[in-house]
């Protein structure tokens, strides 16, 4: 379990957005095809705006995030002329980023 990570119960999303004090906000779980949808409601209801064209997202506790969450993230901060940093010590994200030749999204290691 994450330290500090909101708890996430049975029969809800698998993902938990939150406040942050070091990021425009903090992401925690799994981003799959189950939650992308979800996410996507989630980000729109935040309004999160980026700062000097960069959305920064603190997701030091996300655990999985597969390519549907990783286009529909690219899509939401390219609607908004920006980049996401997506801070994640996920080893599959990059990857995956890469593969998808994704601009908008640009993977960190977590602070």
């Amino acid at each position: 379990m994450i330290e500090n990570a909101p708890h996430i119960n049975r029969g809800t999303a698998q993902f938990r957005l939150h406040a942050s004090h070091q990021a425009a906000a903090s992401l925690n779980g799994e981003l799959d095809m189950t939650t992308v949808e979800l996410l996507s409601l989630a980000l729109q209801r935040a309004d999160l705006r980026p700062n000097g064209g960069e959305l920064v997202v603190d997701a030091a506790g996300l655990t999985y995030i597969d390519h549907r969450a990783l286009l529909m993230l690219a899509e939401h901060t390219r609607r908004a002329h920006a980049t996401v940093v997506l801070r994640t010590a996920w080893g599959g994200a990059a990857p995956l980023v890469e593969l998808l030749d994704l601009q908008e999204v640009r993977v960190e290691p977590p602070e």
